[in-house]
């Protein structure tokens, strides 16, 4: 029940005091028709003022009922939102994945493929590393800023003919 409307119940209750006993002063001066008629209003009035403490009292449990009810609604709905979008987006990570697996296990294959040939690329066929790489500033080895790919080659490696040859399969 809210705050609110027990002290409107008791404006209501001290007004209705305060008008009868205005009335009750000068209720001898009144004549039998007025007697009557403020008897029948009092018996109204009173009727009245108990069905709507009664409606005001119904209507404040039905709101917060309702009240109850659709908050825990929204927090359902609220709820199955979230693991909807949970579902959604862990499919969409699932299928990035599966993206890169495939990806890799095609660059996989490849790299197979390169091994499978190695004897013919190590002969330098295709490219030849031994005549391709060139000695940069530093005193790494590098490729031409022209090839199609880039190779580099640290200071702190040797190249030696297995180095090469490696470069040339790969």
């Amino acid at each position: 029940m809210n705050l609110s409307q027990p002290l409107v119940i008791v404006f209501i209750a001290l007004g209705l005091l305060i008008f009868t006993a205005l009335l009750a002063r000068n209720f001898r001066n009144f004549s039998l028709r007025v007697k009557v008629v403020l008897g029948i209003l009092l018996t109204g009035g009173v009727a009245i003022g108990i069905l709507a403490y009664f409606v005001i009292i119904n209507t404040t449990q039905i709101t917060n009922s309702l009240s109850q009810r659709l908050d825990a609604s929204v927090s359902l709905l609220a709820e199955e939102q979230l693991s909807n979008t949970v579902t959604l987006e862990s499919e969409y990570a699932n299928q990035f994945f599966n993206d890169i697996k495939k990806e890799v296990e095609t660059l996989a294959e490849y790299r197979i493929s390169l091994q499978a040939q190695k004897a013919t690329l190590s002969l330098g066929a295709y490219w030849n590393a031994a005549t391709n790489l060139i000695q940069l500033e530093g005193g790494q080895y590098g490729n031409s800023a022209n090839d199609v790919s880039s190779v580099f080659v640290p200071v702190n490696i040797e190249l030696d003919d297995s180095i090469l040859s490696e470069l040339n399969v790969t």
